[in-house]
């Protein structure tokens, strides 16, 4: 159920949610003509809560097949939290889209109806949610003490108060708390808090405050976002109710805890001023002329990305957790995530990147130098080439995300747009060239990796309806990173050396 529940969810968003109607016979119009006027429908894509919603289904595909696959691991795959966020970021897609057909409707005699993809994602987020309370109803029971309950309830009424209106413009609702990245990333914490550690509630106040951001002028705050905001305090006075073991810092060496401040402030500066906006001075732009406005970084994946990437540096480098990714590779991630924040905000003629921006960058450059001082040079041998693969991927990828390619889009090197679907491509193939480069033990990751990545593009490409240039480029690199692991697999890699004539090392 779990899979069939995941898959009909992930395929409805590809159908119309929301669809505008209009009564031709009080016009004395043919009906015959009504599907040469009827304005287009709202598509589950047209969320922006439908990437999230498409992230969860696919991961919730994944382990449902390997659960089916190997029943004796069902017990330790996290099926349940991810049918609730699934099913979650389904409920969502169909709030959102019905805000937004509102908003088209506004003032106007056209009808908003639900379609036929609303239905079957609300029965596909049904049937998963009745399947993984029958999965874990055992787990259920356990969750009995003061700490679990009071967590469910605030973690419960959260994720409600994310699906509420939290900014308005003028009189029109500017979009729901969910809409934005930091919210999402707040709704999965909170859907794992109740089960895990209670330092959860802290990250899932952090990134609720960064939805609370985000609302800022031109648009004013609702109730939604004071519920949300309150709801996020109380969350985190319960977590450190049972209080936290503090770090060792005098232990920790000072290039660890430099890091690790450099990472804090990195997640402080998306709080600041990061884009500035000014209205020139002339009477069309009325009673605002020549003042400016500021908007927060929260508003964009990349930020959300950046701070869910430099908590697990600080995790790693004050609680010397070994399995959190290493320095190396989150540094990589955070500054390709700043590297992309800097082109979002400072994109077209009228925006400026303000100071908010320019310590997210320095904080960057600290972390990728004392990164970059404990790395070795890799040996040269075969299994450079994978790594090569990697980077070619990141090469098509990651220019869309900065308006490199987008007058070329769709014809050539265009692959999809900036969303969580293409990120977390991006972060599997840096993940992908640290396994190649640490000559990792289990070879099967080398080989699951491509896969997640290839399944990732395929669900952007089926979006697009069109295998641009940089589509077909990225599942060609897909292949080839399969054939490179299955090579690994054989043994056959080790012994391939690059000839002494190309070693450019012994220069």
């Amino acid at each position: 159920m779990l899979l069939l529940g995941g898959t009909l969810l992930l395929v409805a968003l590809y159908l119309p949610w929301q669809r505008l109607s209009v009564d031709f016979h009080e016009y004395g119009v043919d009906p015959s003509f009504l599907d040469l006027f009827s304005p287009e429908p709202f598509e589950g894509w047209a969320s922006t809560v439908a990437p999230a919603a498409a992230l969860a289904a696919l991961l919730l595909v994944g382990l449902s097949a390997v659960a089916f696959a190997r029943p004796a691991l069902t017990s330790r795959l996290p099926l349940g939290r991810c049918a609730l966020a699934a099913a979650y970021f389904g409920v969502a897609v169909a709030v959102d889209t019905r805000s937004q057909g509102e908003l088209a409707v506004r003032g106007s005699e056209e009808d908003l109806r639900f379609a036929y993809g609303a239905y079957l994602g609300l029965g596909a987020a049904t049937a998963v949610i009745l399947a993984a309370l029958a999965l874990r109803r055992g787990e259920l029971r356990q969750l009995r003490s003061p700490y679990h309950v009071a967590a469910a309830i605030l973690a419960s009424a959260l994720l409600l108060v994310f699906l509420l209106p939290w900014a308005t413009f003028g009189e029109v609702d500017a979009g729901r708390g969910i809409v934005t990245p930091p919210a999402q990333v707040a709704a999965v914490v909170a859907i794992c808090t109740p089960r895990a550690p209670r330092g959860l509630a802290l990250l899932a106040a952090l990134f609720t405050a960064g939805a609370f951001a985000v609302a800022t002028t031109p648009y004013e705050r609702t109730y939604g976002a004071w519920l949300g905001i309150g709801l996020a305090i109380a969350f985190a006075a319960v977590s450190l109710s049972g209080g936290i073991r503090r770090p060792e810092l005098e232990r920790i060496p000072w290039a660890q805890l430099v890091v690790s401040a450099a990472g804090l402030l990195l997640i402080t500066s998306f709080f600041l001023p990061a884009q500035e906006f000014c209205y020139p001075v002339d009477e069309s732009s009325g009673p605002l002329s020549g003042s400016c406005v500021w908007s927060k970084a929260w508003g964009s994946e990349a930020a959300a990305g950046a701070a869910i990437l430099a908590i697990a540096l600080i995790v790693r480098e004050l609680r010397r957790q070994q399995w959190l990714p290493p320095l190396a590779e989150l540094a990589a991630g955070i500054a390709l995530l700043v590297t992309t924040l800097g082109f979002q905000l400072g994109h077209g003629e009228m925006y400026d990147l303000a100071y908010g921006f320019w310590i997210a960058a320095a904080c960057t450059a600290v972390i990728v130098v004392l990164a970059a001082i404990s790395l070795s040079a890799p040996p040269l041998d075969a299994r450079l080439v994978p790594v090569a693969l990697c980077l070619a991927y990141l090469v098509v990828v990651v220019p869309t995300w900065w308006g490199v390619f987008e007058s070329d889009a769709p014809r050539f090197f265009w692959f999809a747009p900036f969303s969580w679907l293409t990120l977390a491509g991006a972060l599997l193939a840096l993940m992908l060239i640290r396994l190649w480069l640490e000559r990792f033990s289990d070879v099967r990751l080398l080989l699951l990796v491509p896969a997640l990545i290839t399944a990732l593009a395929g669900v952007d490409l089926a979006r697009a309806e069109e295998l641009t240039w940089g589509g077909g480029i990225v599942l060609g690199l897909c292949a080839l990173l399969a054939l490179s692991a299955w090579v690994e697999m054989r043994g056959a890699s080790g012994r391939l050396r690059v000839p002494e004539i190309l070693r450019v090392d012994r220069i």
